[in-house]
C-alpha cells in the first residue's frame, strides 16, 4: 500500500542528504517517521528534542542528542552513560551508549531504513553532479576530461547506480519488504560512487578543498546503522 507520508519524508531526506547537515539533525530527520511517541514528536517539531538511534549500543550522534533509541528501547541523554569515540565522521561521532534508565518504544525500523537509504542517495547524487560539472570544465590535452571514455563511462555507471538506489527506496515506501533491500543496496554501492567522484576530481579530490570526503564519511556512517540486516532476495520473487 502506498504511504504518501513516508514517500514525502523520504524525498525530503534525499534532498537534505546532499546538504551535509549537522549529524544529530540528520539522525533526527531520519528517525522522525519511525517514532509514535507524541511527547517526543512534539519536542522534535518544536525544536526542543534531537534524536539519535541505532540497532546496537554504538550510536551515531548520541553525544549531541536529547533522546537516544537503541533497538526498541528509549532513554534520555541524562539517563545514559555516553562514551564518544573519534569517528570517521566527527560531525556525527559514534558513541557507546549504556542506559541507566530506559523504556520500551515502538520504533518503525522499515521507515528508518527507507530514510537512511534516501539520505545516502542524496549524498551520492550530489557528488555525481559535482563530478559532472567538474569534468565539463576541467581541460586536459585540449578538451574537457568528461569527453574521455574512462571518465564518461564511470559517470554513467554511477548515475545509473544512484537512480537504481532511488527507485528501490521509492518502491519501499509502498512495499515494506523492500526497505532492507533499499538500504542494503544504498549502503553497499553508493559509497563506491562517492569514491569515484574523488577519483575523477583528480588530485583535488583527495583534499579538504572540496566536500566530497564529507559526503563519503557521512554515507559510510549512515550505512553502519542496521548494517547487519541483509535482504532475503528469494522472498522478492515468490
Amino acid at each position: 500500500m502506498y504511504n504518501s507520508s513516508l514517500y514525502n519524508t523520504a524525498i525530503i531526506n534525499e534532498v537534505l542528504g546532499g546538504k551535509l547537515l549537522p549529524g544529530v539533525i540528520t539522525s533526527t530527520l531520519i528517525a522522525v517517521k519511525s517514532i509514535n511517541d507524541q511527547q517526543i514528536l512534539d519536542g522534535i517539531f518544536s525544536g526542543r528534542i534531537k534524536v539519535a538511534f541505532s540497532d546496537s549500543d554504538l550510536v551515531p550522534a548520541a553525544d549531541s542528542a536529547d533522546v537516544i533509541i537503541v533497538k526498541d528501547r528509549m532513554g534520555w541523554k541524562e539517563e545514559a552513560e555516553i562514551n564518544p569515540y573519534n569517528s570517521l565522521d566527527n560531525s556525527m561521532k559514534v558513541s557507546k551508549v549504556i542506559f541507566k534508565k530506559s523504556q520500551p518504544i515502538n520504533f518503525d525500523v522499515n521507515a528508518a531504513l527507507v530514510n537512511l537509504a534516501s539520505q545516502i542517495v542524496g549524498h551520492a547524487e550530489t557528488v555525481v553532479n559535482m563530478s559532472i560539472e567538474y569534468d565539463k570544465n576541467r581541460i586536459a590535452f585540449g578538451k574537457p576530461i568528461g569527453s574521455y571514455q574512462a571518465i564518461k563511462h564511470k559517470l554513467v555507471d554511477d548515475a545509473i547506480s544512484v537512480e537504481l538506489a532511488r527507485s528501490l527506496y521509492l518502491e519501499a515506501t509502498r512495499n515494506p519488504e523492500m526497505a532492507i533491500v533499499a538500504k542494503y543496496y544504498a549502503s553497499k554501492r553508493l559509497p563506491k560512487v562517492i569514491m569515484d567522484g574523488i577519483q575523477v576530481h583528480g588530485g583535488i579530490g583527495f583534499t579538504e578543498d572540496i566536500d566530497i570526503h564529507l559526503h563519503l564519511r557521512r554515507a559510510i556512517t549512515l550505512g553502519k546503522i542496521y548494517h547487519n540486516l541483509k535482504p532475503d532476495v528469494t522472498k522478492l520473487f515468490t
